[in-house]
């Protein structure tokens, strides 16, 4: 199962396979430059931690803690 972020809303788009063409289901965004990461790789953590940073929240693991 494959994976890509969205860079304009934030949410990730899975496929079985990497096609030519890869729309964001939320926003309709062409993903098709967008890095394709394998769901199981330790760079799809790196990842969110990235996209949350942009979207301006904070690690899961430390929501709702203060």
């Amino acid at each position: 199962m494959l994976r890509k972020n969205c860079r304009v809303c934030g949410k990730a788009s899975y496929s079985a396979s990497e096609h030519r063409s890869w729309l964001c289901p939320y926003c309709n965004t062409d993903l098709a430059k967008e890095k394709t990461m394998d769901v199981n790789s330790i760079e799809l953590a790196q990842a969110d931690e990235q996209s949350l940073a942009k979207l301006g929240l904070k690690n899961k693991s430390t929501r709702g803690k203060t």
